[in-house]
């Protein structure tokens, strides 16, 4: 099964969707979890608040970048493709599961 970072063959963790054969979705601590797996990995990327929820939790947004830009206005004069990519619109959609 793919895992996060199979791909750099350094490092095996996955989401719960992955652990579960995509049966299972993750709950908020299990984003939050991840994302700090991630940031303790990965020099190139980094976390910040995009809102705030009804329910007073924060929206995470990662920017990644080699290198990583300290701010929007570093990408100014950066010939690099910026991609926003949104999920989890809905409560209880982190991540897709297939149907059964």
């Amino acid at each position: 099964m793919y895992s996060a970072l199979n791909v750099f063959g350094q490092f095996n963790f996955q989401t719960v969707a992955e652990k579960s054969d995509f049966k299972s979705t993750s709950y908020y601590n299990d984003v939050k979890v991840f994302i700090e797996q991630l940031k303790k990995i990965l020099s190139y990327i980094r976390e910040e608040n995009l809102a705030i929820t009804n329910e007073g939790r924060e929206v995470p947004l990662l920017i990644i970048g080699n290198p990583l830009q300290k701010s929007p206005k570093d990408l100014v004069n950066d010939k690099r493709i910026v991609v926003y990519i949104q999920a989890n619109i809905h409560a209880g959609e982190v991540e897709g599961k297939r149907r059964l």
